[in-house]
């Protein structure tokens, strides 16, 4: 199993939370290792999307004594304990919730794909939550699980609704609208489970800001 070294963090953290961490973590995959300059830039422009860097005011992640690839190696190493030590469900819920969306050219059209690791994560949820959806579509309880995760960008969540879904698939767009919140619920007790596993590994290896008990 993998184990964080936080060069140059011994004493102070990367980021200010879990959530925070697992966030950077999957969307540096979203852009492709160069060189250190362009990485550079990419990491200030993934901070910025997360809302935390802006020009003249203090950041909340604290990357010095790191450059940009050993930051990707950190990350990379972040993705590898959900993968391997969070149980199945949780880390699937990690997955389906940070992972990214990649762009591919489709007809000659640019349309936004789910990465592999996104869509298999997607897919095992589906799995795993079939047998409480027992009249449902597999394929309906994915797209539930896809928009309740955020995968779906707002003009493919418009193009799916539970009308559509309804007619797709059969049962009223009233059951999928109360299997929707279901399913919601239910992934937001996955994260929270795997947070609560993840946060004292990373704030005892330096990744988050020490906020528990066990600090002091």
């Amino acid at each position: 199993m993998p184990e964080l070294h936080l060069n140059g963090h011994m004493n102070q953290a990367m980021f200010s939370s879990t959530s925070q961490a697992l966030h950077f973590a999957f969307m540096i995959q979203a852009y492709e290792v160069s060189v250190e300059n362009i990485m550079s830039k990419a990491i200030r422009a993934i901070m910025k999307e997360l809302g935390i860097w802006n020009e003249g005011e203090p950041s909340t992640v604290d990357f010095s004594g790191l450059s940009p690839l050993e930051i990707r190696g950190q990350c990379a190493m972040i993705r590898a304990i959900v993968r391997d030590r969070l149980p199945g469900p949780e880390a699937w819920a990690i997955q389906a919730r940070y992972g990214v969306n990649e762009i591919t050219m489709i007809d000659g059209k640019k349309r936004f794909v789910f990465s592999l690791e996104r869509q298999e994560a997607i897919m095992n949820l589906g799995d795993w939550m079939a047998p409480s959806f027992p009249n449902f579509n597999p394929l309906a309880v994915d797209i539930l699980i896809a928009k309740a995760v955020g995968a779906l960008n707002k003009k493919q969540s418009n193009g799916i609704t539970f009308r559509e879904m309804a007619e797709q698939f059969g049962l009223s767009h009233g059951a999928y609208h109360h299997a929707m919140k279901q399913v919601g619920e239910r992934l937001i007790a996955l994260e929270g489970r795997a947070i609560d596993t993840l946060m004292p590994e990373f704030e005892r290896d330096g990744v988050v800001l020490c906020v528990s008990t066990l600090c002091n």
